[in-house]
C-alpha cells in the first residue's frame, strides 16, 4: 500500500486488515483507544451489552454503538497482541506509541507491549474529574491510563523537551474540557488530553505521521492536525468512520477523504 494515499484520510476498515497492508518502518507515532472490553468482565451478558448502555453517563444522549467490545480478557489479550505486533513492524525506530486503558485491563496490556518487543516506558495518568461514579466503602475509579513507550531507543532531538506524566482533563464544562452532552462517541477523549500526548512527537522536514486505527469520532485526528502532524485514521464502525470524516473535513476545509479498504486495495494492488 502506498502510504501517501492514506495520509489525512479516514478509512472504514478493520484495524488488523489495514495494518498488514502498511509498509514497515513507515509510521512516526501510534495513538490508540481500542475497546477495553470492560476489563474482561465475567458475565457474558455484561460483555455483550450495547456500548452506549455500558459507557453512557447521560442516558438522554443516544451514541452509536461501536464494535469489538464483547471479548473476554483472554480473547482480548490474544487479539491486542496481534495488533501490537503489527505496530512493532510499522513504527519507525525510536517512534512513540500511546494506548489508553482502564485499571482492569492494564496488566494484560503491559504484558502485550513487552511481548511485542516494544519498549514500555511508563504510564500517563488522566484524571477525569469528580463526576466518576461513587462506590460505597471504596475509591472512585476517576482515572484512566495511557501506556506509552517507543520502538527501541527514545528519540534524541537537538532540543530536548520535558512533559508531565499526569493531566487533569475533566469531563465537564470547566476550562474548555469535554462535557458528556458534547460528546459524539460514548468513550470520546478530550482533544486537550490528546494534544498533551502528541506534543512529544519530534517534528522534521515533513510532518510526522500519527496512526490511530481505532479513531472513533476523530478526536486524536483533530489533535494531530492542530499540532501540524499528518494522520491516518482507521475505524471499523461505518457510522463513526463517517462522523470522523465529516469532522476532519470541517477542520481541514474539505481535504480529507473517507475511503473503504476495498477501494484502497483496488487503487494500489
Amino acid at each position: 500500500m502506498d502510504l501517501a494515499a492514506c495520509l489525512n484520510q479516514v478509512i472504514n476498515a478493520d484495524c488488523l486488515e489495514f495494518l498488514v497492508k502498511l509498509p514497515s518502518n513507515s509510521i512516526d507515532c501510534v495513538l490508540i483507544d481500542s475497546p477495553y472490553c470492560s476489563g474482561g468482565a465475567k458475565s457474558l451478558n455484561s460483555r455483550n451489552k450495547n456500548t452506549t448502555a455500558k459507557y453512557g453517563t447521560d442516558r438522554a444522549v443516544a451514541y452509536h454503538h461501536f464494535v469489538g467490545d464483547g471479548k473476554d480478557q483472554r480473547v482480548w489479550a490474544f487479539w491486542i497482541q496481534s495488533v501490537f505486533r503489527q505496530f512493532e513492524r510499522v513504527l519507525k525506530p525510536s517512534s512513540y506509541f500511546f494506548s489508553f486503558i482502564d485499571w482492569r485491563a492494564l496488566p494484560a496490556l503491559s504484558d502485550t507491549i513487552q511481548l511485542a518487543d516494544l519498549a514500555w516506558r511508563g504510564i500517563v495518568v488522566w484524571n477525569k474529574g469528580n463526576q466518576a461514579r461513587p462506590f460505597a466503602n471504596a475509591f472512585k475509579q476517576q482515572c484512566e491510563f495511557i501506556l506509552w513507550g517507543t520502538k527501541g531507543d527514545l528519540p534524541r532531538p537537538l532540543e530536548p523537551t520535558y512533559h508531565y506524566g499526569y493531566i487533569d482533563a475533566p469531563i465537564n464544562y470547566v476550562h474548555g474540557n469535554l462535557h458528556p452532552k458534547d460528546k459524539i462517541h460514548s468513550t470520546e477523549k478530550p482533544v486537550k488530553l490528546l494534544n498533551h500526548l502528541l506534543q512529544i512527537v519530534p517534528k522534521g522536514d515533513t510532518p510526522p505521521v500519527v496512526l490511530d486505527c481505532f479513531c472513533g469520532s476523530g478526536s486524536a485526528l483533530e489533535a494531530a492536525a492542530s499540532l501540524g502532524l499528518a494522520y491516518i485514521g482507521v475505524e471499523k464502525s461505518p457510522e463513526y468512520a463517517q462522523i470522523a470524516q465529516k469532522r476532519m473535513r470541517s477542520i481541514l476545509g474539505g481535504v480529507v477523504v473517507s475511503a473503504p479498504l476495498a477501494l484502497l486495495r483496488r487503487l494500489h494492488a
